[in-house]
């Protein structure tokens, strides 16, 4: 109970400090609503309320990067995010599989906002093998970009589809100094977000375990703020990973 509540008190004070590190225009600079140009960040959209609790405020830092275009999402990911830090109390831990039909639709953005943001995170990955998924997946949240890339599915997919379930595990043959070869197990159960072009790209056993997030690009009165990671990063010594984002 006590490590829960820890986790708990340092994912508030994640979300608390990066809500005071919002980027602030220049008073003798016009914004060009083009967001950041060298030193500063002009906010483009509409100033989110005061959040009341931990869900809202991290649908307000979520929504100041991200477009969604079902407003219902952001509630979905915020859930999503804070359900990464408890994973390990539930039997199952559905993935985040945000899809769109061309590029330039947020997808990388939203894998980098969640890189600030969920437990242990693993970084963002491209075109992983099974052995990176696999050895890396106990105890990390990991982010897996551009899957519609990917040329080995099949390899991955086995991995994907136990990954959801907890206890699940991978056995591999490793070297043994002593003996030759040994039996290892890994430990594959973990919160996992995937992104990529193409709703189709995970087979239907995959998609059955994830919760689809469908991304299109912004409109001119949809724009949100650009995201710059060194304007943005949550700064709280002890806890940030500066290469993962990582708790």
């Amino acid at each position: 109970m006590k490590d829960l509540v820890k986790r708990w008190e340092e994912f508030k004070a994640r979300i608390a400090q990066g809500r005071h590190n919002k980027p602030k225009r220049h008073p003798n600079k016009k914004s060009s609503g083009l967001g950041d140009r060298g030193t500063t960040v002009t906010r483009i959209c509409p100033e989110a309320p005061p959040a009341e609790n931990i869900i809202d405020a991290v649908i307000a830092f979520v929504h100041r990067f991200v477009f969604l275009k079902d407003e219902a999402l952001y509630l979905l990911v915020a859930v999503w995010i804070v359900a990464t830090y408890f994973h390990q109390d539930f039997d199952f831990s559905g993935y985040l599989f945000a899809y769109s039909p061309e590029p330039q639709s947020g997808k990388t953005t939203l894998l980098d906002v969640l890189n600030l943001l969920v437990a242990n995170s693993s970084g963002i990955q491209i075109s992983p093998t099974p052995a990176i998924l696999f050895r890396t997946a106990n105890g990390k949240t990991q982010l897996l970009d551009e899957i519609d890339t990917w040329m080995n599915h099949e390899e991955l997919r086995s991995v994907l589809n136990a990954g959801f379930q907890k206890g699940a595990k991978v056995s591999r043959m490793d070297k043994d100094p002593k003996s030759g070869f040994k039996t290892q197990e890994f430990p594959v159960y973990g919160p996992k977000a995937l992104a990529g072009i193409g709703f189709n790209q995970l087979t239907r056993a995959t998609r059955d375990r994830t919760f689809a997030l469908a991304m299109v690009r912004q409109k001119k009165g949809e724009k949100r703020e650009r995201f710059r990671l060194r304007l943005v990063q949550l700064r709280i010594p002890g806890h940030v990973n500066t290469d993962s984002g990582a708790m």
